[in-house]
């Protein structure tokens, strides 16, 4: 994992830090898939915290199905960090193409994967919501009364914070992938900055949109 002038730097100055990366060809890919399996980590987690509801309201005789299948959401948690990892750096690959963008697909992966660290800590701010969201409280004995419930959840202050806390997480890290983005594929900050923030703005207006309508 990074040094903690690493983790400042990354968060404070991300033209620096790249740019000392791209001066040093140092862009390799196990550093960065650390910081992806952190945050996939704690996606799992919050995954399961959720899926426990579900375990607690099903009947006694189906409690070990119940806990398997949440083991099933926190590794589908975990796996799609990594594909989502994956989509990303081939969605800013493809549309930094249309500003002549040089340089590799696999430098591409790297430095967005190194762009996960705000990700990473939003992640553990919303594990920390999500577990105190969830303390001492009781599912519905019936699972069909589960939707009701959840749905009832997700209006509480604490998830509200939740979502928002993930937004602005979410645009600090388009921030760091910019400039991710414009060292490692040769692009001027207004060039980077288009590239990523369709996709991640787009996003960012989806869950804004989501929270809007709770």
């Amino acid at each position: 994992m990074p040094s903690n002038s690493t983790v400042r730097r990354l968060l404070t100055d991300p033209n620096g830090f790249f740019a000392a990366k791209e001066d040093a060809e140092e862009w390799g890919l196990l550093r960065p898939a650390l910081l992806v399996a952190a945050t996939g980590v704690v996606g799992a987690a919050s995954a399961y915290l959720m899926t426990s509801l579900v375990v607690n309201a099903l009947p006694e005789d189906a409690q070990g199905v119940g806990a398997f299948i949440g083991v099933v959401g926190a590794l589908a948690a975990f796996v799609g960090t990594f594909l989502i990892w994956g989509v990303l750096a081939v969605v800013f690959f493809a549309l930094s193409a249309l500003f002549d963008g040089e340089g590799s697909l696999k430098k591409t992966l790297a430095y967005v994967g190194w762009g996960y660290l705000p990700q990473l800590v939003g992640s553990v701010v919303s594990l920390a919501l999500t577990y105190v969201g969830l303390r001492g409280l009781t599912p519905p004995s019936d699972a069909s009364q589960y939707q009701a419930f959840v749905q009832q959840l997700q209006q509480r202050p604490i998830f509200l914070v939740s979502t928002a806390v993930g937004v602005v997480f979410l645009l600090w890290a388009g921030f760091v992938w910019t400039f991710a983005l414009k060292h490692a594929r040769d692009l001027d900050v207004r060039q980077a900055a288009i590239s990523v923030f369709v996709p991640v703005g787009l996003y960012a207006l989806y869950q804004l949109s989501s929270y809007l309508r709770l």
